[in-house]
């Protein structure tokens, strides 16, 4: 499995990284620009994510942008839904309008920090992941 994550706040963002290794190879950006520019890079090599787990809030960029302009890429490029990749959503936000609009963007699941190994284990089988 090939994953980015993409969390501006270094410990979430290294804590994720070493979760994900376990499943393959696992690139980490801090900021949404970042996430775009390694997301086009992995297209133009042909070797497509199969997995990004994006924080909602960051600074430049949220998450929900960064995902509506990858949900875009993949329409200009024809991706079918099954085969686009699989975004989960980071946030300590728990409240419904966030976890809605991250949805509308089309995002694949969502996890709450403070998140575990078992938490994003769960989320990967939920994803057809693990």
């Amino acid at each position: 499995m090939r994953c980015l994550v993409v969390d501006d706040e270094v410990v979430s963002r290294s804590k994720m990284q070493k979760i994900l290794k376990q499943y393959g190879h696992c690139h980490a950006v801090e900021s949404g620009k970042e996430a775009l520019t390694y997301f086009m890079e992995c297209w133009a090599k042909w070797q497509p994510l199969d997995l990004i787990t994006l924080d909602v809030k960051m600074p430049e960029m949220d998450g929900d942008e960064v995902l509506f302009a990858i949900r875009e890429m993949e329409a200009q490029k024809g991706v079918e839904e099954r085969h686009r990749v699989r975004v989960l959503m980071v946030s300590s936000l728990k409240d419904k309008d966030t976890v809605v609009t991250c949805i509308q963007a089309g995002c694949d699941n969502y996890v709450m920090k403070p998140f575990n190994s078992e938490d994003i284990k769960d989320k990967l089988i939920k994803l057809g992941l693990a």
